[in-house]
């Protein structure tokens, strides 16, 4: 029996919908692209979660998908936030956005983070995910 095969390790998802975090849940693991989704729905607590992980750098995400248009604290102030963080944090995680918003001010403001490794729309599209991740 051969193991699956995964195109990334752990994703986080950030988003405030819960609907769009089942169906981004639901694609993501039907289509075998990462074997652990970790969920949350606000930018706070995802900072706090990628805080606790720092001490088990294997246990942090690969991959982080960030919906910009969240309350208290949006997007833009995750990517802030996460800019502070210890940087094994950088080292291991890379900032994909989810959003609905198609602002092209929002889409250039968020590019223009080191963080960021590109900006998708909603919903989620994995033909187009895979492409971005060989590039």
């Amino acid at each position: 029996m051969s193991e699956k095969q995964y195109k990334v390790r752990k994703v986080l998802v950030i988003d405030d919908s819960i609907m769009d975090c089942m169906i981004n849940e639901h694609i993501l693991l039907q289509t075998n692209f990462t074997e652990k989704i970790t969920i949350k729905y606000s930018a706070s607590s995802a900072i706090k979660y990628l805080q606790k992980q720092v001490s088990h750098p294997k246990e942090l995400p690969d991959l982080i998908f960030l919906d910009l248009m969240m309350p208290d604290q949006d997007g833009f102030d995750f990517i802030k936030r996460f800019a502070e963080l210890d940087c094994i944090i950088h080292y291991y995680c890379s900032i994909i956005v989810l959003s609905s918003n198609l602002d092209y001010i929002d889409y250039q403001r968020s590019l223009a983070s080191p963080f960021v490794s590109n900006y998708l729309k909603k919903p989620l599209n994995v033909e187009e995910l895979i492409q971005t991740l060989s590039r």
